[in-house]
């Protein structure tokens, strides 16, 4: 880290808020602080990465949907 730089398990979310991007970051900050978890999803991942350059971007669409279900089953 840098002079100036917070870690990322120290960063602290609003509960109150009514906005889901709150929800979202707290999903993506309990995976990322979560080092066994972290490890699972970024296997998965790499199972899912696709180099079908018919399908688009690789790995657009399932990273949404990743990120869709986190918001999810946070709430």
């Amino acid at each position: 880290m840098q002079l100036g730089e917070v870690d990322i398990s120290a960063i602290t979310f609003d509960a109150k808020s009514r906005d889901d991007i709150p929800r979202l970051l707290k999903a993506l900050h309990y995976i990322w602080t979560n080092l066994e978890l972290r490890n699972q999803v970024f296997q998965v991942l790499d199972t899912m990465t696709s180099t079908d350059k018919n399908k688009g971007r690789s790995g657009m669409e399932f990273w949404k949907m990743v990120l869709l279900k986190l918001s999810g089953s946070q709430g």
